[in-house]
């Protein structure tokens, strides 16, 4: 006997369903489907030594391969294809700008890289392949995305652990002790780097250290990172060195300086040096009623309605 198969439904494979009336399409069995044809008593009886159906269609479904038609398996492919690009577009950016590419922008790059998806994969195994396949082709702008971390240290040991922590993180945000001792250290690094720092971390500060990943680095703390000169990257200008232990508290880092832009300021919005900031709030407050009065008043000429009064300005 050639195929034999069983028109069923494909959730059947979940084995969820007890009453296989509510599963079953059609309750015969076919000798070739996309002919119509049935298989004889005949066939069944040589081939699974039996010729009871329901007993044979459980077999089928037990041990049988699913057979799906062409636009399924295309919707299956079309969707694990997307899954994979979206995969990536929230793991990659463009290393030039750091900014994240689209999901339609990582399907061109698939699709011009001729990437071919295996359907019993998941989509997170194939994402890290298609990243590295990606990065191989020659013109495709495109990097990991970096991550932000924190860092909860003894301060007994910061001294021991600094300099490995500098080797491996790409850029310090901050540093800080918090209201309870601890030592706190925000930075950037590049995913490839987290194992060997958490490794690090383990042989000298063994169990007297937390690290946690906050999440992707953000625009512009990752585009400070990507303006530092590779040469000075074990020790980031920002701080070449993590501040030591000592019992007064640990200042935090220095924020950027914020590009110098001229600024209009109207001479009205300066308040006087010698004025009280009430005074000026209550007349600020009484032009604010004597505009809308006014525009009432106005409101009222338009329509015709006005009948002046004692007081109207």
């Amino acid at each position: 006997m050639a195929r034999k198969s069983v028109m069923v439904l494909r959730t059947t494979r979940i084995f969820s369903e007890k009453n296989i009336d509510e599963v079953l399409q059609a309750h015969e069995i076919f000798f070739n489907v996309s002919k119509g044809r049935l298989a004889t008593k005949a066939d069944l009886s040589s081939d699974f030594g039996t010729e009871d159906v329901d007993s044979i269609i459980r077999t089928i479904l037990d041990e049988g391969e699913m057979q799906i038609t062409g636009k399924e398996r295309k919707v299956a492919n079309e969707s694990l294809f997307r899954d994979v690009a979206k995969i990536v577009s929230e793991k990659c950016v463009n290393p030039e700008n750091y900014r994240a590419y689209t999901v339609t922008m990582i399907e061109k790059m698939m699709r011009d890289c001729h990437v071919n998806l295996q359907p019993k994969k998941s989509a997170k195994q194939q994402a890290l392949e298609v990243i590295r396949q990606l990065r191989a082709v020659e013109g495709f702008k495109i990097a990991p995305a970096m991550l932000e971390i924190q860092i909860s240290l003894d301060p007994k040991l910061v001294d021991v652990v600094s300099s490995h922590i500098l080797k491996l993180v790409h850029h310090i945000i901050r540093q800080e002790r918090s209201a309870e001792g601890i030592f706190e250290l925000s930075a950037v690094i590049e995913p490839d780097n987290y194992h060997a720092l958490s490794v690090a971390l383990d042989e000298h500060a063994k169990n007297r250290y937390c690290i946690e990943i906050i999440g992707p680095a953000r625009h512009d703390s990752a585009l400070n990172c990507s303006r530092l000169p590779v040469a000075k990257k074990s020790c980031p200008p920002s701080a070449a060195s993590i501040a030591p232990t000592t019992t007064e508290s640990i200042p935090e880092a220095s924020p950027p300086e914020e590009p110098h832009t001229d600024t209009v300021v109207s001479p009205k919005s300066i308040l006087k040096e010698d004025a009280d900031p009430e005074d000026e709030y209550v007349q600020a407050l009484k032009n604010t009623k004597q505009t809308k009065k006014h525009k009432r008043l106005k409101n009222k000429k338009a329509h015709g309605d006005y009948e002046r009064n004692e007081g109207d300005v």
